[in-house]
């Protein structure tokens, strides 16, 4: 779904108010004007027409509160440089050392940097790797009677028994 411009909700307020302030109609001629995209529900433009009336503006009131700081530009950057000088190393250690609550390191990794932990990236040695290995399984084979029925596949990294 397409956000409406400023403008376009401007035309909204507009069109509310030569509408005698009439919802139904002012959805209507909205469906109208713009055929292929979802008509405002009538709290959004009443709220619309009252911070046009009391501040001038379509446009949200700042939002009160405290302002995150974790995910600043300086520490984008830091976040940044840390992963990749070791990008196997956890989000912990590195939030630790930049002062950086873990979770935050991740949300800036995850947002800002648009990096995802565990994400599988083959390198240039996989290949090689990965045919020794079917080599050393099929010498197995070879060797071992009824290898297949013992072997376990698992994506587990260790198997506890």
């Amino acid at each position: 779904m397409d956000k409406y411009t400023a403008r376009e909700l401007g035309e909204t307020v507009t069109m509310f108010i030569e509408n005698d302030r009439s919802i139904i109609a002012t959805q209507r001629k909205l469906r109208q004007k713009y055929p292929n995209r979802p008509v405002s529900h009538k709290t959004v433009i009443y709220r619309l027409h009252s911070n046009f009336r009391q501040y001038g503006t379509t446009a949200d009131r700042p939002r009160s509160g405290r302002q995150r700081t974790s995910r600043n530009a300086e520490n984008v950057t830091l976040a940044c440089d840390s992963v990749a000088e070791s990008p196997e190393t956890s989000p912990w250690r590195p939030g630790f050392q930049l002062h950086i609550s873990a979770s935050s390191l991740r949300r800036v990794l995850k947002t800002d940097l648009k990096m995802f932990p565990y994400k599988i990236q083959l390198a240039k040695r996989d290949p090689d790797q990965r045919v020794d290995y079917s080599n050393a399984i099929l010498r197995i084979f070879g060797k071992v009677e009824d290898f297949s029925s013992k072997l376990i596949i698992s994506d587990e990294s260790s198997i506890n028994s």
